[in-house]
């Protein structure tokens, strides 16, 4: 039985914005073809306060798999830490059956989307991380 892949990450080209996170869209588009099969992604979008209203979980398909998007009440110079328990609460009060039901979690950055995630995961649940910011190895060692 193959392992079931999920990507989480606050990063994905979406129709309003085709060019936000085409470097994570890339990488599902590789393990895509290397796998053969479509890839799930999970993208916690930070949406500021002002314009935030509720948790809003929109289903699209990108050209690799299904897109579920979670909409996270987060300001782009908060405090990382902030953005991941925003994040966190709005993954654990909705929570896809994609996220569910994977044996393994890719997810994009340690902070603030690793930190949101891997206390919500099940212990049989093997973590992949890949990371965008270099200063993170002093945070994790």
């Amino acid at each position: 039985m193959s392992d079931r892949l999920v990507v989480i990450t606050p990063w994905f080209p979406t129709p309003e914005e085709p060019g936000h996170g085409s470097f994570v869209a890339a990488s599902v588009a590789a393990i895509s073809h290397l796998r053969g099969e479509s890839i799930p992604v999970v993208q916690l979008r930070s949406v500021p306060i002002a314009e935030f209203t509720t948790v809003t979980v929109t289903r699209l398909e990108h050209e690799y798999g299904p897109l579920i998007r979670i909409d996270v009440p987060a300001e782009p110079m908060q405090a990382r830490l902030l953005t991941a328990l925003a994040m966190r609460k709005a993954l654990a009060d909705n929570m896809p059956d994609e996220v569910r039901d994977a044996t393994v979690v890719h997810v994009h950055t340690g902070m603030p989307t690793g930190i949101a995630v891997v206390p919500l995961l099940r212990e049989d649940q093997r973590v992949v991380m890949t990371e965008h910011a270099s200063y993170l190895q002093r945070v994790f060692v």
